[in-house]
C-alpha cells in the first residue's frame, strides 16, 4: 500500500483529519513503493542528539495520521485517507499522552510504565 504519516500537536487536525488546519502538522513518512519494506521508527525521547529528531515533552499530547487511502494517487493527499475510512474499516489515527515525570510507576522487574 501508498502510505504516509503525519505527526500534529492540534486536536482539531487529529478530529477532522486535516493535516491543512494548522502549519504544526509535519509529513513523517511516506511510503512510495509498496513492494519494499519501509517503516519510520518513532522513540518517545525528551533529549535526543540528532537535532531533527522528534522530541516529547511530559504532559503534552501528540497526534499521528495518515492520509493516503493506499493508493499512489492519493499519496500526497493532506486529509481524509484511512484517518477516517469508514468503507474499509481502516484507521490510522493515534494519540499519544507523555506522561508526566511525576505521575510514572514502576512495576516489578519488567520495569512497566503507567501513568496514574
Amino acid at each position: 500500500m501508498y502510505e504516509n504519516l503525519w505527526i500534529t500537536y492540534d486536536r482539531s487536525v487529529f478530529d477532522q483529519c486535516n493535516t491543512s488546519l494548522s502549519n504544526t502538522s509535519k509529513l513523517l513518512f511516506q511510503c512510495n513503493d509498496p513492494t519494499a519494506l519501509k517503516y519510520f521508527p518513532v522513540v518517545l525521547a525528551k533529549f535526543t542528539a540528532d537535532p531533527n529528531s522528534l522530541k516529547f515533552k511530559d504532559g503534552k499530547k501528540y497526534y499521528f495520521i495518515g492520509t493516503s487511502d493506499g493508493t499512489q494517487t492519493h499519496l500526497n493527499d493532506l486529509s481524509g485517507g484511512h484517518c477516517n475510512d469508514t468503507k474499509t474499516g481502516i484507521f490510522m489515527k493515534i494519540e499519544v499522552y507523555v506522561c508526566k515525570k511525576s505521575n510514572l510507576t514502576h512495576t516489578g522487574n519488567v520495569q512497566l510504565l503507567q501513568c496514574n
